[in-house]
């Protein structure tokens, strides 16, 4: 991805942030969520479920990806009944591929991912927390690394902690399936700060006169 475009993404993110907290900022009803942060990843070296669950627990941090822009920001809209949607455009340069071992040459591959996904409040089934927010998310998006590009199928776990009533800490971490054969697993790991927008606007117009 080019570096400037990616700058500007995040400059027009941060302004837009920034109006809507001022527009909305008397609505105590808070269905948006914006986050900006950074994104790790880590391609897939097993073959099996067995060996994947071992290679996400157990490899350590000698195969991980966090290079160039490595930024992640994201869109949530609150559903209903716990259910939200998100979208996240995350960037990322890959030094370590498949099947990397300690010693071994690097990449340069960028990485390019967009992803849709629907996230669950597990507050919603255990009841509030109040200040802290476990999730459970599934949903799929598209990734390019390098030269190579194909659809996904992800599923994950994270969970927010909200420092103050609208600005909060994310952790998130997911794992992506290609679904072509010659797709590209990989697990992605994302921590940022979220800021809560209120949802509905109050525009107050004004007689001059």
């Amino acid at each position: 991805m080019n570096i400037n475009l990616l700058q500007k993404t995040i400059l027009l993110f941060l302004f837009t942030f920034l109006i809507n907290n001022s527009v909305f900022s008397q609505d105590v009803d808070n269905k948006w969520v914006f986050g900006v942060g950074v994104n790790a990843v880590d391609i897939r070296n097993s073959s099996t479920i067995p060996a994947t669950i071992e290679d996400y627990f157990n490899k350590g941090l000698n195969d991980i990806n966090m290079s160039g822009a490595f930024i992640k920001v994201s869109a949530e809209r609150y559903l209903a009944k716990g259910f939200s949607l998100q979208l996240s455009l995350s960037a990322n340069k890959i030094e370590k591929g498949y099947n990397y071992s300690k010693g071994d040459p690097l990449l340069s591959d960028n990485f390019t991912a967009v992803d849709t996904k629907v996230k669950y409040d597990l507050n919603h089934l255990l009841g509030e927390t109040k200040w802290f927010d476990p999730f459970l998310l599934v949903g799929g998006g598209y990734v390019k690394i390098g030269d190579n590009s194909n659809a996904n199928f992800a599923s994950g776990f994270g969970f927010n902690a909200w420092i103050t009533e609208n600005v909060g800490l994310n952790f998130q971490s997911d794992y992506n399936h290609g679904i072509k054969s010659f797709g590209t697993d990989y697990f992605q790991h994302s921590a940022g700060l979220i800021f809560k927008l209120k949802n509905n606007p109050s525009f107050i117009w004004r007689d001059k006169n």
